[in-house]
């Protein structure tokens, strides 16, 4: 009885865990996309934040300017392209504003939030950058998706033993 009640204490013990504080630190943290219909572009717009303060930019950071190699240097003769510089960058959060680290330019970004709730983030349109828009957070339900387990576990189970015939075996 007394190991039922200390393996009883030990599971609940295991099970309370704290609720997460809605934060703005902790709302802003999981996949964002663009709802904007302003444009072809904008649907493929979005972010992700993370808690080490570092966030993907779904477009990616590339260099403003265009870089040009010479006819000599190219068998396809003058061409301009542009340094990329991944999708990973630093940002901060306090209060109404988020800071975005753009590694291409070596700037920060000031975004005024105009709504941040778990499922809305909105963010003032400026014409110095590019960020501006509404993003939802996508959430997967996946308590919803089949567990199938146990259906391919018999499978082998069965298999096994049909395979498992030694001498005795008439067929």
């Amino acid at each position: 009885m007394r190991y039922a009640l200390l393996f009883l204490f030990a599971i609940l013990s295991v099970s309370c865990q704290k609720e997460k504080t809605l934060t703005p630190q902790n709302i802003i943290l999981g996949t964002w996309s663009s709802i904007d219909t302003t444009n072809q572009f904008a649907n493929n717009r979005g972010f992700e934040f993370f808690t080490d303060s570092i966030f993907e930019d779904k477009y990616g950071f590339h260099s403003e300017k265009p870089h040009f190699i010479s006819a000599e240097n190219s068998k396809y003769g003058s061409n301009a392209y542009y340094i990329y510089f991944g999708t990973e960058s630093k940002y901060t959060l306090s209060n109404d504003s988020l800071r975005l680290f753009n590694p291409a330019t070596q700037k920060w970004s000031f975004c005024k939030v105009k709504k941040l709730t778990p499922d809305t983030l909105k963010i003032a349109t400026d014409a110095t950058h590019r960020y501006g828009g509404t993003f939802v957070k996508k959430t997967y339900k996946t308590d919803t998706i089949p567990d199938f387990d146990a259906v391919f576990f018999i499978f082998i189970a069965v298999f096994w033993y049909q395979s498992c015939c030694y001498a005795s075996c008439k067929k």
